[in-house]
């Protein structure tokens, strides 16, 4: 009966102590990496570049607008964090309802210096997870313009913006989600 005590209680030892370290060696959510950059996971939300399929929850407008602009290279290789305003918030900006006429309406209203300026209002240096984002007092945006975030919102210079999808963690950055385009 003591040894089988005895063996019992290491067994549940063991057991303890592997469970903890599994536990104590587990990942936050937000350093849980994608193996995917910024720009691939932003396409494989939403297919083939142009290819818009009216899915607001997407990015079809806003990869559109990067490619269309030359501003996807900025994006190669740097740790980046990326406000990423899905198509609902390009149809809210542009008062339409689809992703050709959102797009068509941004290149109307907006030179490509203009749509640049404001993609890069959408990014700032270094890997924030939401944290940092919610702590941080003010962040400078690629741009050099600021966001703060107050009450639950991104608080921009011209406009406001709900986090959707924080902490999505990629090879080359982090993304949040927004429901807003941001406007400097």
């Amino acid at each position: 009966m003591g040894l089988l005590l005895r063996s019992l209680t290491t067994l549940v030892a063991t057991f303890a102590l592997t469970f903890s370290a599994v536990s104590y060696a587990e990942k936050p959510k937000w350093a849980s990496q994608i193996d995917a950059s910024i720009v691939e996971f932003a396409v494989g939300a939403s297919g083939e570049p142009f290819d818009f399929d009216d899915n607001g929850g997407d990015f079809d407008i806003l990869v559109a607008a990067l490619i269309a602009t030359g501003v996807v290279e900025a994006f190669d290789g740097t740790d980046l964090t990326v406000f990423a305003p899905n198509d609902n918030a390009f149809y809210m900006l542009t008062g339409t309802d689809n992703d050709t006429d959102a797009f068509n309406a941004v290149l109307s209203l907006l030179s490509e210096e203009e749509i640049a300026a404001v993609l890069a209002y959408h990014v700032t240096p270094d890997v924030r997870n939401s944290r940092s984002v919610t702590r941080a007092k003010t962040i400078t945006m690629l741009d050099g313009n600021t966001i703060s975030f107050e009450g639950g919102l991104i608080i921009a210079t011209n406009s406001e913006a709900g986090l959707l999808d924080i902490d999505n963690r990629l090879s080359d950055g982090m993304v949040h989600v927004i429901d807003t385009v941001l406007l400097p």
